[in-house]
């Protein structure tokens, strides 16, 4: 034993009071120990061979099986009398009157690690409670114990299964040991009589036959070792079930009893969970099972500030609504006060993993466009809305078509362009969790080469002119490695926050502009679908890896225009749909030249959805990708659109799914979907909180949003 743990044994047991460590934690289940018995003086006592188990001290183990256990079942709670012989059996401890255990131990150290393990691993007890529940036995009772049942044989049984196993192992060491001595006895024997000078005589006859008829008891044992190690174990293979009958305690046993220590109620996970999150002047308190937490003021304390604080310990969103309720508790905020943080979260909230959505069964992800400035201001309500009319997405911008990121990101290029100062949505992760409370899943979308920002404040990432200066257009190369880096980082980081699928859009070169044949693009005759595809391939790699879906928004005259069109855009649904999961081509009817099809206004049309969505199909059927699925982008706005309304809605819904769309998403810039919510029912109250969003649900798991509707959300 190391000096140092010799040291720690002899301070405890000369201290024997509540200064000693009072936890017991489970031992594990592969190691045992074995003290030899030694005369210590007066009491039970204890050599100091090794007294250390998995790192508990002898005065700990004994104190603690002593000690009171709201863990220990009602039927088998007792007294502390006979700690002593109780270590000696199940710990390796034996006190200086016990002499079975000295028995048992002091032949095979080995058969005692062999019993104290296999009995609490085959009778599936805390070693503790088997401690706690045990006494001494003699061998005669070690079978009952091992095949007892009834009230307190959970507790009993790990005793008598030590008993047993430890005596089949002492014997079967007796056996594999016994022979070896035998063999030399016969080998000295063998010796002496060879030597010329031994006579034979009739003692060393009987030797010999002494010996065999000793090899052959050692053969029974052997036998009979392994027929009551068989009947013994067997019924105790099953898990025992913890009586739940309650007894009387027996009275303590003061002349064996230990002083008794302090034993804390075990701190609850929750309440953990807090205390590892809360700032300076936050404190938690748990009494009769109610957690709170409640905050010294200070002189530089506001309810505001205090709200930003604890926001992400409660159920409500906005710091301001969070605030609004600690003012209306407490008007009059002074120095020294504690008071209550309310709306306090009831239970520790996922990680993202953990927490993610998955696609429905049916894989038809309904939803709108939601950009970061309306989440910034609307999120809460937004999800109510979705939920209450039985959509189950939203498509949430994590970085703007302009090229700010919408949430305070790390990674590096955005910060060093200064990409996301000031974001409109301050935490990511809780936005896509307060989504998933509803049933909403979150699309996170990731606007990829239109980017302005990042094009004037890093002239090299820009598409270059064929004079080797950055084409002015805001637009970002596509064919730069460093660009496609910084998609592909903001797609881990989107992943890791929680989204459900990643969405790229302006995943194509650009067409439109004065001066654009002077860009330096590959060529428009299948190179830059090729490029387009051999990037959309590194971010499909990261997103498969993560087990996530990936989607792309293209042009709709990618599935109805002519191929030059669809070749300078770089978007042939035949190419790219074999690095994604979803294609949503944008086939707004608005978008379309009138007498496109024979159509005057185009915008009057949401039948143009259905043509488009067939289009689509046919150019995957073409290039042999059945498994990628179109999921289109409706018009929900009145742009070019006379008869906009519910009604239009419905009819370009219904033109959608008729003509193989798998699920389909609303577009409004001004996220303004008044028609979407006047052409959708209402779902129950009940449906609108289930996590998949598709039925009855879970009201636990609806949070209580604090902030109100503003009129410019639409009715």
């Amino acid at each position: 034993m190391p000096t140092g743990a010799r040291a720690r044994i002899g301070h405890a047991m000369s201290m024997g009071s509540r200064d000693s460590p009072t936890a017991f934690p489970t031992l594990p289940r592969n190691k045992g120990a074995v003290i030899a018995p030694a005369a210590l003086g007066g009491g039970p006592s204890w050599a100091l061979g090794a007294a250390l188990v998995a790192g508990i001290l002898v005065l700990q183990a004994t104190t603690a099986i002593g000690s009171p256990d709201a863990s220990m079942p009602a039927s088998s709670r007792g007294s502390r009398s006979g700690v002593s012989s109780v270590l000696g059996e199940l710990v390796g401890v034996c006190p200086e009157e016990q002499s079975s255990c000295s028995s048992a131990l002091n032949g095979a150290p080995e058969a005692h690690r062999y019993r104290v393990d296999r009995a609490h691993r085959i009778a599936g007890t805390d070693l503790r409670y088997a401690a706690r529940g045990a006494h001494a036995c003699p061998w005669s009772a070690a079978p009952p114990l091992a095949f007892g049942t009834g009230l307190g044989s959970d507790l009993r049984r790990p005793l008598g299964i030590t008993r047993v196993g430890g005596l089949l192992v002492s014997q079967l060491l007796t056996v594999f040991t016994t022979p070896e001595r035998l063999s030399r006895a016969r080998e000295a024997d063998d010796a002496a009589r060879s030597s010329p000078r031994a006579p034979a005589r009739l003692s060393q006859k009987l030797v010999r036959w002494g010996d065999a008829r000793q090899h052959d008891c050692v053969r029974a044992l052997r036998t009979a070792g392994w027929i009551l190690a068989a009947l013994s174990l067997a019924p105790a293979c099953g898990r025992p079930q913890l009586a739940t009958v309650a007894a009387t305690s027996a009275p303590v046993d003061q002349a064996t009893s230990l002083p008794e220590t302090s034993h804390p109620e075990p701190e609850m996970p929750f309440t953990a969970w807090l205390k590892l999150r809360l700032p300076s002047g936050g404190s938690v308190t748990s009494e009769g099972g109610s957690v709170a937490v409640e905050h010294l003021v200070t002189a530089d304390d506001t309810a505001l500030t205090i709200a930003k604080a604890y926001l992400d310990l409660t159920d409500v969103y906005f710091a301001k609504d969070l605030a609004g309720e600690i003012t209306k508790r407490h008007p009059n905020l002074a120095v020294g006060d504690r008071i209550a943080i309310p709306h306090l979260l009831a239970a520790p909230y996922k990680t993202p993993e953990e927490d993610r959505l998955r696609w429905p069964d049916d894989r038809a992800m309904k939803g709108v466009f939601i950009s970061g400035i309306f989440a910034g201001a609307f999120w809460p309500e937004t999800l109510e809305r979705l939920a209450s009319h039985g959509l189950n997405a939203v498509v949430l911008d994590a970085k703007d078509y302009m090229g700010t990121v919408n949430y305070p990101t790390q990674v590096p290029l955005a910060k060093e362009l200064g990409a996301f100062n000031d974001p409109p949505i301050a935490d990511y992760a809780r936005a896509i969790r307060f989504a998933h409370a509803r049933g909403i899943r979150v699309i996170a979308r990731i606007p990829c080469f239109h980017d302005p920002w990042a094009a004037k404040h890093a002239p090299r990432l820009s598409l270059m002119a064929s004079s080797g200066r950055p084409f002015q257009m805001g637009w970002t190369d596509p064919s730069n490695t460093e660009v496609q880096d910084y998609i592909v980082a903001l797609t881990r980081e989107v992943i890791d926050l929680g989204a459900d699928e990643v969405q790229l859009d302006y995943v194509r070169f650009p067409v439109q502009s004065i001066g654009i044949a002077h860009a330096v693009m590959p060529a428009p005759d299948g190179h830059r679908s090729r490029a387009m595809k051999e990037f959309v391939r590194r971010v499909h790699e990261v997103t498969q890896a993560r087990k996530i879906p990936l989607s792309l928004d293209v042009f709709g005259v990618t599935a109805t225009g002519e191929p030059s069109d669809i070749e300078a855009l770089g978007q042939n649904l035949a190419i790219l749909g074999s690095e994604t999961e979803v294609l949503s081509p944008m086939v707004y009817p608005s978008h379309y030249a009138p007498g496109w099809s024979g159509f005057d206004v185009p915008g009057n049309h949401p039948e143009i959805i259905g043509i488009g969505t067939r289009a689509a199909l046919g150019k995957l059927k073409a290039g042999h990708l059945p498994g990628t699925l179109i999921r289109p982008w409706l018009q929900a706005s009145s742009y070019k659109t006379p008869n906009y309304g519910p009604q239009y809605i419905r009819d370009e819904i219904k033109s959608a799914e008729t003509s193989g769309a798998v699920g389909w998403l609303m577009w409004d810039p001004s996220n303004s979907y008044w028609a979407v919510w006047g052409a959708l029912p209402r779902v129950s109250g009940d449906a609108s909180t289930k996590r998949d969003g598709s039925g009855a649900g879970d009201q636990a798991s609806r949070p209580p949003w604090r902030a109100t509707m503003s009129s410019s959300a639409g009715p």
